[in-house]
């Protein structure tokens, strides 16, 4: 799959795909706020500009007729940018253009609320406080 661009508030976005080991040290932060990492995940990187560092990233868990969003991550730095709307955004829309119509996601607690305001279903709330939400693309 070949890099994406897309504009974000006068920024040049790119989104490729990308390798768990990719991720280094921002994978470390990342689990620090509860974000659960897996090994069967397609995984992709979101840079503000070619060859920057990394400003985020996020993944996808395939299954046959649906697909689990994952791994949706921006670094403290680049947050209040519109980055984890863009993100999700592009994951379903590369969900939906394989014909996949039911996008479930486990949310952490900052997180879930962002993902009912675009569009998700609340299904269940956890005790740690975040939740399992779904897109019905």
């Amino acid at each position: 799959m070949k890099p994406v661009s897309c504009g974000l508030s006068g920024h040049s976005v790119e989104i490729a795909p990308c390798a768990l080991e990719d991720l280094g040290p921002w994978r470390g932060a990342a689990e620090r706020e509860g974000i659960l990492f897996s090994q069967q995940v397609d995984m992709f990187a979101v840079r503000l500009r070619k060859n920057a560092g990394i400003a985020g990233f996020f993944g996808i868990r395939w299954f046959h007729g649906s697909a689990v969003l994952k791994c949706v991550y921006v670094l403290p730095e680049y947050r209040r940018r519109g980055l984890f709307r863009l993100m999700t955004e592009y994951s379903l829309r590369l969900i939906r253009s394989r014909g996949i119509e039911r996008v479930d996601a486990h949310a952490t607690a900052m997180s879930a609320s962002m993902y009912l305001h675009l569009g998700a279903v609340l299904i269940r709330r956890f005790k740690f406080g975040g939740a399992a939400v779904r897109f019905l693309l």
